[in-house]
Order: C-alpha cells, then sequence, then structure tokens
C-alpha cells in the first residue's frame, strides 16, 4: 500500500510535498490488495475478450459511518487503467463492486480487516459461473502478515491481516491516539482502532481543534471564511456543521519537537487524487506523485483544497453530489469523514524521535466537489527521509447537507 514537505501559505511556512514511497497508508495502505483484486478481475475480462468494465460502490460497516469507497474506487480505477482496461460509467458489460468491513475470527484472535468484491453483468447478477483462485505468499515489504485473495463464483476476498492499525482507523475514519496504544504494548492490534469507537478518546481543544486524544500533540481544524468551525462530540465522534456552498480548508498543527508526514483524505480520497503531476512509467505509472504533506515541528499547515499542481488547488466546497469529488468516484453514504493520517519522519542521517517505536515489518445530495482555483506554493523535498508507524489518525465527520 499505500511526502516530502510542506507549505501553508508563503508567508508562513514553505510546504512540501512527499511522494509515493513506502510506507503508505489508509486506501493507499490497502493498494496491495486492490491490485491483486484489479488482476485477478482482470484475467477473467481477458479469458472473454472484454477490455472494459464499471466500478460500483465500496460500501463500509455501518457502524462506523465510513466513507472510504469513493478512495478504494480510485485506487481500482488506477490499477485498471494499468492493465489496459477501460473503467465506464455506463455501458460496461460486467462491473464490480464490494464492501469492506472488519471481521473477528473464531478464538478471539485479532481482528481481521477485509476486503470483498463481486463481478456483476449489467442486471447486477453476480456471475456464479467464474470460478477459480489467487493465493498470494504470506510475507511482503509492506508489512502484510497474511494476506490471501480468492475468487469463487464471482466474488474475490481479500483478508487483509495488517501490522500497522493506521491502515484500518484511516479506512474505517477513526480518530484514535495509535501511538499511545502502541505504547501500551498493542503494536498494530485492529482491536484498538474498534476500541476507539466503543471508548472514544477524541478531545476538543477551544471548541474547534481536534485532537486524538488529551495526550496527542496534533490537532485539525475546519476553517470556513478563515475561521475555525466550532466542532461537538457527538456519540464520543468530533461532527461539524457544514452546509451547500460552503467553502472550506483544513488546518493541521504539529505541537510535537520532530517533523511529521499526514495524508488528507476526503471522504476516503486523498488531497492528491485530481493532482495533474503524475509518475509517467514504471510499476506507478498514472499515479499520483505525491501522496503526503511535510510539516516541521511547532508549524501548521492549511491546506487550501485539492492539489493541482505546485501552485495551485481547487478549493474544498460542499457543494450538488454531481458536481462533487465524490460523484467522480463513487457515491458516497449520507455521513462524511474529513481525516488526516499522522507519522513520524526524520532525515535518513538522523536518529528517529526517542519515543518512536519501530517494528521489523516481514514484507447522498451534496458532498465535498470543487471550488475556485486558489495560489497554494508548494515545493517537492528530495532529501532521503524515513518514516515512522503510524502515531494519530484525526476524523472529523459532517452530515451531507
Amino acid at each position: 500500500m499505500s511526502i516530502r514537505r510542506i507549505c501553508v501559505s508563503w508567508i508562513v511556512v514553505a510546504t512540501f510535498l512527499v511522494g509515493s514511497s513506502p510506507p503508505a497508508f489508509a486506501t493507499e495502505g490497502l493498494r496491495d490488495s486492490l491490485t491483486k483484486i484489479a488482476a485477478s478481475v482482470g484475467k477473467l475480462l481477458s479469458a472473454r475478450s472484454i477490455d472494459s468494465v464499471s466500478i460500483g460502490q465500496f460500501s463500509g460497516p455501518p457502524s462506523f459511518a465510513s466513507a472510504s469507497g469513493p478512495g478504494i474506487r480510485q485506487v481500482l480505477t488506477e490499477e485498471f487503467q494499468k492493465l489496459n482496461i477501460r473503467v465506464k460509467r455506463l455501458g460496461a458489460p460486467f462491473g464490480v463492486q464490494g464492501k469492506y468491513f472488519i471481521h473477528q475470527p473464531p478464538g478471539g484472535d485479532n481482528p481481521q480487516f477485509r476486503i470483498q468484491a463481486e463481478v456483476v453483468d449489467a442486471n447486477g447478477e453476480v456471475l456464479a459461473a467464474l470460478n477459480g483462485t489467487v493465493k498470494i505468499g504470506e510475507n511482503n515489504s509492506e508489512g502484510l502478515s497474511a494476506e490471501q485473495v480468492t475468487f469463487t463464483n464471482g466474488r474475490t476476498q481479500v483478508i487483509h491481516d495488517t501490522t500497522d492499525a493506521g491502515d484500518i482507523a484511516d479506512t474505517l475514519g477513526a480518530t484514535v491516539d495509535v501511538h499511545a496504544t502502541e505504547q501500551r504494548g498493542e503494536i498494530g492490534n485492529p482491536k484498538s482502532v474498534i476500541d476507539s469507537f466503543r471508548r472514544p478518546t477524541a478531545t476538543i481543544h477551544k471548541g474547534t481543534a481536534v485532537g486524538a486524544s488529551r495526550s496527542s500533540p496534533f490537532t485539525l481544524e475546519v476553517l470556513v471564511n478563515n475561521r475555525p468551525r466550532p466542532v461537538k462530540l457527538v456519540e464520543g465522534q468530533p461532527f461539524v456543521t457544514l452546509k451547500k456552498g460552503d467553502a472550506f480548508h483544513l488546518r493541521y498543527t504539529n505541537n510535537a519537537r520532530f517533523a511529521t508526514v499526514v495524508r488528507f483524505l476526503l471522504d476516503g480520497i486523498n488531497s492528491f487524487s485530481f493532482s495533474e503531476l503524475r509518475h509517467n512509467s514504471g510499476h506507478r505509472q498514472g499515479e499520483s506523485r505525491y501522496v503526503r504533506w511535510l510539516i516541521n515541528p511547532g508549524q501548521s499547515i492549511t491546506l487550501k483544497g485539492w492539489h493541482r499542481n505546485n501552485k495551485s488547488v481547487d478549493e474544498f466546497l460542499v457543494t450538488n453530489l454531481a458536481d462533487s469529488a465524490a460523484a467522480r468516484l463513487g457515491s458516497p453514504t449520507g455521513v462524511g469523514t474529513i481525516s488526516v493520517c499522522v507519522q513520524a519522519t526524520w532525515l535518513k542521517t538522523e536518529s528517529p524521535p526517542a519515543d518512536e517505536i519501530q517494528v521489523a515489518f516481514s514484507k447522498t445530495p451534496s458532498a465535498i466537489g470543487f471550488g475556485r482555483r486558489l495560489e497554494q506554493i508548494a515545493a517537492e523535498n528530495n532529501e532521503p527521509r524515513k518514516y515512522g508507524r503510524t502515531r494519530a489518525v484525526i476524523t472529523i465527520r459532517y452530515d451531507k447537507p
């Protein structure tokens, strides 16, 4: 699955971008699994001399009100394009749809994050005639400890047993102080993410800034007309009120003593998903050149919108569903999510933060759309860097007007 420096604004601090090198996370963190789903579907289409497919909705567990489906569709679209399979909104003979959820194995083992996909015909019927099995090796460099892909009766299931709880927190839209749970010895345990919904730790500072816990040094704010919008806790989860026509910016603040890299997700869609700057060759061909932003210690970044290039962004805007970013990548649920995923970072010539936990890996009617084109100057940071484990995920939900 799946950063360079940051620029808040010209006046405050330089903004830097960091690329898509490992480690990655969230829907990007799920890319390895989604790549295998695309490959297995591609073989079935090729056997029938079909070169196009439609991608339907990928829904999450209702109890978590997650909204990562559009981001999953975006990654699948890129993977199908690498296989020279056209993704059509209308008219493809077959389609792919699915869901993602948490599975608790019998015997009390750690929960597993699973993605299920199915191939359907134009009538929405699952293709029962398609049978086959694809088995994947148990270890790889992305930290997947046990992954298997099966394709039976038209359904593909990926068991994604990840060693980084940040993958699951990001995708489910959790607000969780991952670092605090790992300091207690729960390294990579997905249970900590589920517990964050049952026993929330989200904290609101001065009515507007959301932190993963009282001790976490990272906060996220939603700004409308350059003023922080009040946030309230609903069943322990942060909610902000946004109405149709609201243009907004996101302010992330790093109060730690070390640099961090962050990924901004809106309804599971990376803020770089619509960037004009893409990889032109290699195994990442067609993917965005950047994935994350770099924020130095004691600094903030105010992200104004969807990255287009290193001089401008398209402002985040609550708009008609037909004009929204989610409409391009799949229909969202009635609840939207705005998230940041935080990691520590340091130069390869430097030592990691003293508390860094290091683990050896084995291998509806409206939504957020595009507003005005605004200036936001960013520079690419090419310094050789290392990245730590996910420290925190902060998610603010909003009801789609």
